[in-house]
């Protein structure tokens, strides 16, 4: 199983690993690359801002490389040129945080066209975490927060993309009619209330 850890604080970092690990002992985890960018990108500052877009450019040829030693290579490449060229402070200290989780990062390699960004689970994340907020949480038993979260994900996998997603992926309406590869009925709402009405 893998897992793609996204942007969360210290102490929940270890925690959500050791109870991943206790659920599933095989995980591996992959941090985000992404989030080590953007990490850079807060703590550039306009007086340096021309060496330190390059030196993010270069970050982002590392993401592109094509298997491990490449990475590797870039990596070090990376290094060497931010202690070369950034001065001491936050930036080039975020700089070479990145570096420094190089054998995190290069996991990936060993899972051929698994995600290496939390992006597209944050979407869905961002989503989740407004509906709880306004919703102010879980109330009342364990089967109805079940319940509200199971409505939560229905709806998440049958309302329709937007027009120009529906157009690129030839069709598709849906991440329901995506993983199954068909479609109920051509309306949103009927397609879930007969997908539904057969308890999956």
């Amino acid at each position: 199983m893998l897992f793609l850890l996204s942007k969360v604080r210290r102490i929940a970092f270890y925690s959500t690993i050791k109870a991943i690990k206790e659920l599933y002992p095989d995980t591996v985890y992959l941090t985000c690359f992404l989030h080590a960018c953007l990490k850079i990108q807060t703590n550039i500052k306009r007086s340096d801002q021309e060496s330190a877009y390059f030196i993010l450019n270069k970050a982002w040829e590392c993401y592109k490389a094509k298997d491990k030693t490449s990475f590797a290579q870039r990596i070090r490449r990376l290094e060497e040129i931010t202690k070369q060229r950034i001065a001491d402070g936050n930036l080039k200290t975020s700089i070479l945080n990145l570096c420094n989780k190089k054998d995190n990062f290069i996991k990936a390699y060993d899972f051929h066209n698994c995600h290496r960004t939390s992006n597209m689970l944050d979407r869905l994340m961002k989503f989740q975490n407004r509906k709880l907020d306004n919703a102010q949480h879980f109330h009342g038993k364990l089967q109805s927060a079940n319940n509200a979260v199971r409505a939560h994900a229905l709806l998440v996998n049958f309302c329709p993309y937007n027009s120009n997603t529906i157009r690129l992926n030839g069709g598709i309406t849906c991440p329901f009619e995506k993983l199954n590869g068909f479609r109920y009925r051509d309306n949103w709402l009927e397609n879930l209330l007969v997908a539904s009405s057969m308890n999956g």
